[in-house]
């Protein structure tokens, strides 16, 4: 059995993982550990963004921040997916894990190229919120299929 070693990256390093998404060209982009890359054909940003904020939605997600370019999905963390994650239970207080998703939207030509970023957020007992990466095979490929399933390549 694979151990999972989760990371834990503190406020400053996961802001810094989120703007460099926008930032870089999807082209040269070097993906986090947590993230997958998947095209859109033939379609706007947009278009493509609404289909993943329906998505989001119909998972049991809510739409936390919109942008013209990026979205970020939010739920609760299945509880296979916090086995997965391997929270450490001495770090979790009274709220559940949440699973974080950011999904960045680039046009490339006629297509449109998404990158996402998952991470889980977990409330300690101090109150303050630690944020720990999502980069499990299972999780990556979960992904990829709603990618997928709203027409993806």
């Amino acid at each position: 059995m694979i151990k999972v070693v989760p990371t834990i990256f503190t406020a400053a390093v996961l802001a810094a993982l989120l703007s460099s998404c926008a930032q870089v060209s999807p082209a040269t982009q070097t993906l986090a550990p947590n993230s997958i890359r998947v095209t859109f054909k033939n379609t706007t940003t947009d278009e493509v963004l609404a289909r993943i904020g329906k998505k989001c939605s119909q998972v049991g997600g809510v739409v936390k921040e919109a942008t013209a370019d990026y979205l970020v999905c939010t739920r609760r963390l299945s509880d296979t997916d916090a086995e997965l994650v391997n929270i450490p239970v001495a770090t979790v207080h009274s709220a559940k894990p949440e699973n974080r998703m950011k999904f960045t939207a680039s046009k490339v030509d006629a297509n449109v190229v998404v990158t996402t970023l998952q991470w889980a957020e977990v409330k300690g007992k101090s109150g303050d919120w630690t944020q720990i990466e999502m980069g499990h095979a299972k999780q990556k490929a979960n992904m990829k299929k709603i990618m997928l399933s709203i027409g993806a390549i």
